[in-house]
């Protein structure tokens, strides 16, 4: 493996543990504070795929999504939404602005690693 997986979480502990397990299976990661610092990273860094929570400052997540998926130079990278909101409105929310997935919290981590291998494994077939 050695992808590069940007995430993007405004909570301290859990982007240090998600930075953790996804190192521990060998991921490169790279770490974005904030919705506008999320956005600035993925055009950079050009991750792999990208975890993105909702509820951000600066820009919402909802918002960064939109914008990389808008962007043909970006569009290609799949982003996880991982989120607190579980509303119906808000997952439709999180398809409609592009996320391949939407994931709430607090979520499984073996569910996680699962769909993120299978959006690598998906990108790398096209």
């Amino acid at each position: 493996m050695n992808e590069k997986i940007l995430i993007v979480e405004d909570e301290g502990d859990l982007r240090k543990a998600l930075g953790i397990r996804l190192k521990q299976h060998n991921f490169r990661v790279i770490i974005g504070k904030d919705g506008e610092d999320g956005l600035k990273k993925a055009k950079e860094e050009l991750p792999d795929l990208i975890i993105l929570d909702i509820l951000l400052p600066k820009m919402i997540g909802f918002e960064v999504c939109h914008r990389l998926k808008a962007d043909p130079k970006y569009k290609h990278i799949p982003v996880i939404m991982l989120s607190i909101k579980s509303s119906e409105d808000a997952v439709k929310k999180g398809y409609a602005n592009g996320a391949d997935e939407y994931i709430t919290k607090p979520f499984d981590w073996p569910f996680i690693l699962e769909k993120i291998e299978s959006l690598l494994s998906k990108k790398q077939d096209k």
